[in-house]
């Protein structure tokens, strides 16, 4: 039996406050971009704009009810290039080629993670040499701490990425989406180490 999923249209962030943002970012059309730890959607529908129909979206997530939602928001939109990837609580495998991805989105995702070490490797592989990760590190030390970031500033978040062959190219203070509000959050980008 097929199961129908209740979903309300894009709220303003998915359609406007967020393509914004991805704008200023640096997403372009064309670009290929996951969006790691998609949950809802709240920078997958408007990744999806920015690149266009011939770009695509990679919604990366663990809860297949999250993924049917975006893809449900999706409707509202039209003909977006997105492609839902379900991956396995323990999986660490991207199914990306290596040096494919345009950009990688993980944004309020990390502090849940338990082997970031596999996360991070997996990013650098599929990154290209011109690649963006973009990190949004939420839950540290003085930011409502939580899981594995609660003993971390942000400084160490930045230097434990650093350490894996990534090297902070920017960072920076935004309106960021979050659990449906929109608040100031750090966003930190970089590119993989000797990247130019």
């Amino acid at each position: 039996m097929d199961k129908t999923v209740s979903v309300d249209a894009p709220n303003t962030w998915e359609t406007s406050g967020g393509i914004e943002f991805l704008w200023n970012l640096g997403v372009e059309p064309g670009h290929r971009l996951v969006d790691y730890g998609a949950g809802s959607g709240h920078y997958t529908i408007p990744a999806a704009q920015v690149v266009g129909e011939s770009g695509i979206v990679y919604a990366v997530d663990t809860k297949p009810d999250r993924l049917e939602e975006i893809v449900a928001k999706m409707q509202y939109l039209g003909n977006h290039r997105l492609v839902p990837v379900l991956t396995g609580e323990s999986t660490m495998f991207l199914p990306f080629r290596s040096d494919s991805i345009d950009i990688i989105l993980a944004y309020d995702i990390l502090h849940l993670l338990e082997n970031r070490t596999k996360v991070y490797r997996e990013f650098h592989r599929v990154l290209k040499s011109a690649g963006m990760l973009s990190v949004h590190p939420r839950h540290t030390r003085n930011d409502y701490p939580l899981a594995n970031f609660s003993g971390l500033t942000l400084d160490d978040v930045r230097r434990e990425i650093e350490s894996h062959q990534f090297r902070c190219v920017d960072a920076f203070t935004a309106e960021v989406s979050h659990d449906n509000q929109v608040i100031p959050g750090t966003i930190m980008n970089f590119q993989k180490s000797g990247s130019t």
